[in-house]
């Protein structure tokens, strides 16, 4: 069913319960999918695994661009945000804060992660429109669907690594938020990345990264996207008193309930079993049966001669990142 922005408003079946579940953004071709989460809150580690879920149920809702920016705003704000540099444990972190009381989270969205993609003027979806301003609007459409349809939870929005990249645009929305970055040696994430490439390592291409010439490896194009990573990190931290950092080694039950604090979560004395049972198994399993392998000492001897010269350069800012999380939770 394809819906124009008029049929939408109008649309009694559309109530809140409809979320976006993908935005395409190519000219007058632009439009948005929805599907109704009336009956489902996402409990899988990603959005899109819920999403495809439903999609084998149901048939989705196709509107113009302009429904998800015409919706009406809401007096609400996120929970918090999740930023991280990837491969550094905040799937779990997310995970875990969805036990917490009445919590939603919604991680990794891919509208937003489409919003926040960098598109030359022949992709704006409204020839003439300044696309920086019709941006803003969707996001806040989206994020403000995200946080209407469960009325009485709180929502927690976890981003994908490079959306990182776009914090300013999603701090200036909602200010007072509080967030995350999560951070991890980064040794480590690129022994990750290069063992399971992620597209922009396939492609050599990170949304809003302009490619580097001097990157001859993709160990060093790694270590040059999480320069960037760390960079903004710091500034972040350092600036920000909404912003706290977390360091993968760590994350330990406990720190996620001083994150909850931060957020201003809660959780039951009869959750604390379920949490600790979320640290035992593998967090990208929807299933929750495959069992977690700790795996930073095979990372560490994986960990060759062009990984560590590739992340040479980033040994003291991840130390003062590593610093800035251990004194973050002190006083939470």
């Amino acid at each position: 069913m394809h819906l124009t922005i008029d049929e939408f408003a109008l649309e009694p079946k559309l109530s809140t319960s409809w979320l976006p579940t993908e935005v395409k953004l190519s000219g007058e071709l632009s439009c948005v999918e929805w599907l109704n989460f009336a009956d489902t809150t996402p409990h899988e580690p990603h959005f899109y695994q819920t999403v495809s879920r439903l999609r084998s149920e149901q048939r989705p809702i196709i509107t113009d661009l302009m429904a998800l920016a015409c919706l009406k705003s809401s007096d609400r704000r996120p929970a918090g945000f999740i930023f991280h540099i990837g491969r550094c444990g905040s799937t779990l972190l997310s995970n875990c804060l969805m036990l917490a009381d009445s919590t939603v989270v919604i991680a990794e969205p891919s509208p937003v992660s489409a919003l926040l993609t960098p598109l030359s003027h022949a992709g704006w979806p409204i020839e003439g429109q300044d696309w920086s301003q019709l941006r803003r609007a969707l996001l806040c459409g989206a994020i403000n669907r995200y946080l209407g349809f469960k009325p009485k939870s709180n929502v927690v929005i976890k981003f994908t690594s490079w959306n990182l990249v776009y914090a300013e645009i999603m701090k200036s929305l909602w200010p007072r938020t509080p967030y995350i970055i999560v951070v991890r040696d980064p040794c480590e994430v690129v022994v990750s990345l290069l063992k399971d490439p992620t597209n922009w390592i396939r492609e050599r291409d990170t949304p809003g990264v302009p490619r580097p010439a001097i990157c001859s490896s993709d160990p060093e194009y790694c270590a040059y996207i999480l320069a960037r990573y760390f960079r903004i990190a710091l500034d972040c931290s350092a600036s920000d008193p909404f912003c706290r950092i977390v360091d993968y080694d760590l994350i330990t039950p406990a720190l996620v309930n001083r994150m909850g604090i931060f957020f201003g979560l809660h959780f039951q004395e009869e959750s604390c079993g379920e949490l600790l049972g979320r640290f035992r198994v593998y967090s990208k399993d929807a299933r929750r049966q495959t069992r977690f392998a700790p795996d930073k000492a095979a990372k560490q001897l994986l960990a060759n001669g062009p990984v560590r010269m590739a992340t040479r350069s980033l040994t003291s800012m991840y130390a003062a990142l590593r610093r800035r999380s251990e004194l973050s939770w002190n006083g939470v």
